[in-house]
């Protein structure tokens, strides 16, 4: 069983007519009888088991986690951080991002340093996500996405709290992507098995749930990590 997600409950929860709710609610009490007829399970990541068991899955004894792959030939590694601080959003921006506590942090972080903002999204996404937050954006695509984050200082994925038990499930390849040129990231609290990634491996700061507001500690320990000249070894480690 390769487990990617709770894909229905994050489909749930985007649901926008009675309908939807119904039908995606239902995929969960498919996906538990299903669990029971497998001989192994993968997923992205160790608290996927945790949640799973803590869900009523009866889970098979061979387990495997593998947290994302990526290609480190295209994503090459680039030890030299830009001169200019720059906070890169990467990819689609689906309902699951928190918008309004991202722009809060980035407003805190460049009320310490200069910063710009860019988001680097794909071609097929609308633009009016961004609109309100008057972000630079420019239309990219996968063959330019390396070249784009080597140029950048630290990569954003900051996710809704209510989101929680999909997203212990969860591990965005986009993270990896800036691992893999040598850049940090800021992520929210909760993602996968990012927690402990990160905190342990110095390759970022992860955004606390709750009380956000007050973020001066992880910004400063996210400034602390940029003026390290070892961190971009540690990410691609």
């Amino acid at each position: 069983w390769d487990f990617r997600s709770f894909w229905f409950l994050q489909r749930t929860r985007m649901a926008t007519n009675n309908i939807e709710r119904f039908f995606f609610g239902h995929f969960g009490f498919i996906e538990k009888i299903i669990s029971k007829q497998v001989n192994g399970i993968s997923t992205l990541s160790r608290n996927a088991l945790v949640e799973l068991q803590n869900q009523g899955y009866k889970l098979p004894t061979v387990q495997i986690v593998v947290p994302t792959n990526v290609d480190l030939q295209h994503f090459k590694f680039h030890q030299s951080m830009p001169e200019k601080c720059t906070a890169l959003f990467s990819g689609t921006y689906n309902s699951n991002y928190d918008l309004d506590k991202t722009i809060h942090f980035l407003n805190q972080f460049r009320s310490i340093i200069e910063c710009d903002v860019l988001w680097a999204r794909p071609k097929e996404t609308t633009q009016s996500k961004f609109d309100f937050y008057d972000l630079d954006t420019i239309e990219t695509t996968r063959k330019e996405m390396p070249k784009l984050i080597s140029k950048s200082s630290f990569g954003v994925a900051i996710c809704k709290d209510e989101d929680s038990v999909a997203l212990r499930a969860a591990m965005p390849t986009k993270i990896a992507e800036f691992f893999s040129v040598g850049r940090p990231v800021v992520v929210s609290e909760g993602i996968g098995d990012l927690d402990s990634i990160i905190s342990s491996n110095r390759v970022g700061v992860v955004i606390p749930k709750g009380d956000w507001y007050n973020l001066r500690e992880v910004v400063e320990k996210l400034i602390e990590i940029l003026e390290d000249p070892e961190t971009p070894f540690r990410c691609r480690k």
